[in-house]
């Protein structure tokens, strides 16, 4: 975070490292009753510091905290989060969250959540990973749909048709050039702007 530490979440909970030690981080239960879609009720998936340098956890079935450094606010789907398990954030320019989950996707401007799935055009509404580029399009990454981009209005699928032959994508990065790297389950590919390369041990890197 902005102060220096790390934090990490594991299954066992949150732990937080100041540089010399560790300590666990105590994350209250959001009272979510629906325990079907959970792992444990510690684990979280995603952590992020927004531009407030608020906290937010994404937990296994159990909703999304923000803490503010001194107390927890819980949102679940009582709230108008579209699913209970959250698997990854991220904050646009504009400071809007948007949540990444097993149902879709949610952006939440600080007073409510919106919600997106496949009706609005976004390729699978189980959601791995979610991350604003330079331009400030949102990317999404699923497991089952390839991935999706988001540019305010609309949204664009990638998939086979663009060389993006692994639909399961796990993780998505864009680099200095801004070029998209995408880690799928089975290969790692690249986007410049109009298809996608399978990136093998060997290449190409450039």
């Amino acid at each position: 975070d902005r102060t220096g530490r790390l934090w990490f979440g594991t299954i066992g909970g949150v732990s937080r490292f100041n540089g010399s030690t560790f300590d666990d981080f105590a994350i209250p239960a959001s009272g979510v009753k629906d325990t079907s879609v959970r792992f444990t009720q510690r684990l979280a998936w995603s952590i992020y510091e927004d531009k407030q340098g608020n906290i937010w956890f994404g937990m296994d079935g159990d909703g999304v905290r923000r803490y503010d450094g001194k107390s927890f606010t819980t949102y679940t789907d009582n709230n108008g989060l579209c699913h209970i398990n959250v698997r990854s954030i991220t904050q646009d320019k504009s400071g809007n969250m948007w949540l990444g989950t097993s149902g879709g996707v949610s952006r939440f401007d600080g007073r409510s959540f919106k919600t997106f799935t496949v009706q609005d055009g976004l390729a699978s509404n189980s959601i791995w990973t979610v991350i604003v580029d330079q331009a400030g399009n949102v990317w999404f990454g699923t497991g089952g749909g390839g991935a999706s981009r988001y540019d305010g209005n609309t949204f664009v699928s990638f998939k086979e048709t663009e060389g993006l032959t692994k639909k399961h994508v796990q993780s998505i990065m864009e680099d200095k050039s801004g070029r998209m790297w995408f880690g799928c389950s089975g290969g790692l590919f690249r986007f410049n702007g109009k298809s996608f390369i399978n990136v093998t041990k060997n290449g190409p890197w450039k």
